[in-house]
């Protein structure tokens, strides 16, 4: 337990080259912020420094993932961030797939090991509560929008690029591009300030899902804080991002093919969608405001539920 009146250390767990851009540097003049690399199947003691940084705050991506007994030498809140997609009910319809089933009993047995859990999906909430996993809420992910940001000026060499592993669903989707078009498809490797020089170099961002199930990619956030035009797979319903205000959704190849033709030669209403979708991010998912909320929201949980000690 803490003695502290107030969170001053945070600490963040997960694999860095997918999760660095929801924080970056950008909390760094607000707490002592330190970040650790996950290595799968690692034991406890290979995150010794983690432990003796003993921070107020601990955020475990990939909750599943982190071996209990590292998680209780950690004196300070432990809270799994939840990232993975889980089913969810749809119009009075259960939307499940072998990848999502396989995802939800990966997890299902973690929430005894932390304070709290969060999900970064609230469509899935209601089944994760269902079969008696304790989910705090929603944390939709957000984006260092001082990291991911417009390059002014920036020469569009690509019409499209699309950072993500190869399937066979999105292949299905990518190859006429591919075929037809300038495409930059990235699947590993190139992150951050990198990234962001090629996602400015490129007219359109796309967003396919990894398997032929809805969910919400938080790449999308990242390409929105770039002011690019992003075209995504529909998305799971939410109130956070508009088809058609923020982004561009498509749900088959024809549409997929169409729209892409017609906001690659109709560049005016694309910069329109874009900057909405750059304007929304900010205001809504930049970390520089939501991680500080959360970070309070958390705290004011934890004094609640007498996980702290010491005067407030």
């Amino acid at each position: 337990m803490r003695t502290t009146s107030e969170p001053r250390k945070i600490a963040f767990l997960g694999q860095q080259e997918y999760y660095n851009c929801l924080y970056g540097d950008t909390l760094d003049d607000l707490y002592e912020v330190r970040k650790f690399q996950l290595i799968w199947g690692a034991p406890w003691y290979h995150y010794t420094d983690l432990v003796a940084f003993q921070p107020d705050i601990a955020f475990f991506f990939r909750p599943e993932l982190h071996p209990p007994e590292l998680i209780e030498r950690i004196n300070g809140i432990c809270v799994g961030l939840s990232s993975e997609p889980m089913p969810y009910h749809h119009q009075g319809k259960l939307i499940e797939h072998p990848d999502t089933i396989a995802r939800w009993e990966s997890i299902s047995s973690a929430r005894a090991h932390y304070d709290f859990i969060f999900h970064f999906n609230g469509v899935s909430i209601p089944y994760m509560r269902e079969r008696g996993m304790q989910v705090e809420g929603e944390f939709v992910f957000p984006v260092d929008t001082e990291m991911y940001h417009p390059i002014p000026d920036a020469k569009k060499k690509w019409d499209a690029i699309f950072v993500g592993r190869s399937t066979d669903h999105r292949e299905r989707l990518l190859g006429p591009l591919k075929r037809d078009f300038r495409v930059l498809h990235v699947s590993h490797g190139l992150i951050d300030d990198e990234l962001v020089r090629f996602i400015n170099a490129s007219h359109i961002a796309l967003n396919i899902h990894v398997e032929d199930y809805l969910t919400w990619e938080h790449r999308i956030q990242n390409y929105l804080a770039c002011g690019t035009l992003v075209m995504s797979e529909t998305l799971t319903p939410n109130d956070t991002l508009i088809p058609g205000q923020d982004y561009v959704a498509f749900s088959n190849p024809q549409e997929f093919f169409d729209k892409f033709l017609y906001y690659l030669r109709n560049r005016r209403e694309a910069e329109m969608i874009a900057r909405n979708g750059l304007e929304k991010v900010r205001k809504k998912l930049s970390a520089k405001r939501v991680f500080p909320h959360f970070i309070d929201h958390i705290w004011s949980l934890a004094h609640e539920r007498n996980l702290l000690q010491g005067e407030y």
